[in-house]
């Protein structure tokens, strides 16, 4: 079994307190029944692909830069400087 976790995890991300609620909550669970599985030789498993340039991740950016005056590039090094 294998879920597909996002970044927000470890740390939660500012202004993404549902993100970071759900990732936890799913690699817990995730942590939880591959406990209970392992028994029967099912394996469970998080994998994060990183960041993934959707619209939401461009949204994000933006709101990024306007909020700390930076461009797109700085921006986007905080935003992954600040993945745990």
């Amino acid at each position: 079994i294998i879920n597909i976790v996002g970044n927000l995890w470890k740390e939660p991300g500012a202004n993404m307190f549902t993100n970071s609620m759900m990732n936890a909550a799913l690699i817990n669970a995730s942590k939880n029944i591959s406990i209970q599985l392992a028994p029967f030789h099912i394996t469970v498993n998080c994998l994060n692909p990183g960041f993934i340039a959707t619209d939401r991740y461009h949204q994000f950016v933006k709101n990024v830069m306007k909020q700390n005056g930076i461009s797109k590039a700085e921006a986007e090094e905080r935003i992954a400087s600040d993945v745990p």
